[in-house]
């Protein structure tokens, strides 16, 4: 209904219903904006810390059952066969079969094993559980690897890495710590992607 004023011009007469309707639909529009923004920060930031709390816990145990000194052995006599890896090498085997065990008791872990190379920020991989799990994605035995902060980070100390990247595997969060041998030399890391 349009009322007219004295200049002859006609304002849109608004119900107080509508108004009211819109006031209360912008309302909890902002309210279930705020409370979904808040629930969707929590829920995630409780989802990080128990993914990072679980990739520690995990890193701790799979290194835990990696033996310094057989590492130390391996890279230095391990004689890849045709396929890239020393597939006959016993201490090889034992070491790929502990990764697997580590992916089998925490299907979300792909742990990894690797040496300083002789390049500045290069690695050297040593073991890959994608060699048993996605063997057309495995890296070979003693591949070099280009790579800085946490994983060169992890030959000296513990480093979880919770910021979501991507490499040629594929999307993760990661964390790394040194391998030792009986000395408590650092020899190695040892890498879990989640």
């Amino acid at each position: 209904m349009a009322n007219s004023t004295a200049t002859g011009t006609k304002t849109r007469f608004i119900s107080l219903r509508l108004k009211l309707l819109i006031g209360f639909t912008l309302l909890f529009s902002v309210v279930f904006a705020a409370a979904f923004y808040w629930f969707y920060s929590f829920a995630t930031e409780r989802a990080m810390s128990r993914i990072e709390e679980d990739m520690l816990d995990t890193l701790h145990g799979a290194i835990a059952g990696v033996e310094g000194d057989k590492l130390e052995a391996l890279v230095r006599e391990g004689q890849p066969d045709a396929s890239g890896v020393p597939g006959a090498d016993d201490r090889y085997r034992e070491h790929q079969a502990w990764l697997g065990t580590v992916h089998q008791l925490e299907p979300r872990a792909n742990p990894y094993t690797y040496v300083k190379g002789p390049q500045s920020n290069e690695v050297l991989w040593v073991g890959d559980i994608y060699r048993i799990i996605r063997p057309d994605q495995g890296t070979k035995f003693l591949e070099s690897y280009t790579s800085e902060g946490p994983l060169i980070e992890g030959l000296s100390r513990e480093t979880p890495n919770m910021t979501i990247y991507e490499d040629d595997w594929g999307s993760w969060v990661s964390a790394y710590a040194p391998i030792k041998n009986s000395k408590g030399e650092a020899v190695g890391g040892l890498g879990i992607d989640f």
